[in-house]
């Protein structure tokens, strides 16, 4: 079980091409906004003109979510503010189906596959086509 009274109200994160803040809702805006300014205090023409995920877990923050928004926008210049994406389920069902419909072919061919070092002064043959995952030394 999760302790959230010792939580840390705000985590910062770097992604890609800005930031991802996760909040405590448990703890009030007041402290959520101080601890983002101790965070982005250092970070200023970093976070000027980036995108920053506000993430929130499964808690409904609505008002929260908004006002933190308006206090990144205002107070750090940030260019765009968001909610994380929401995760899509693909049903086993569906997995299924289109696995089976990009199934391989399986059937006999003339392939030789090989997997290893070939030396110089080694000779090879093959009925049709050769594979080799490794090493091929030229001879003199």
């Amino acid at each position: 079980m999760i302790n959230f009274d010792n939580s840390v109200p705000v985590k910062l994160k770097g992604v890609g091409d800005g930031f991802w803040i996760t909040l405590d809702p448990l703890h009030s805006e007041d402290v959520i906004k101080l601890e983002i300014n101790k965070l982005f205090k250092n970070l200023k023409h970093l976070v000027a003109n980036s995108s920053v995920i506000i993430d929130v877990g499964k808690a409904k923050g609505h008002g929260l979510m908004e006002n933190i928004k308006s206090y990144l926008k205002t107070q750090f210049e940030v260019a765009k503010v968001s909610t994380p994406p929401e995760k899509r389920s693909i049903p086993t069902q569906s997995i299924r189906q289109r696995d089976l419909s990009k199934g391989w072919n399986h059937h006999k061919n003339d392939v030789l596959m090989l997997r290893g070092r070939v030396r110089s002064g080694q000779k090879i043959e093959s009925r049709r086509h050769i594979v080799i995952t490794g090493d091929v030394k030229i001879g003199r």
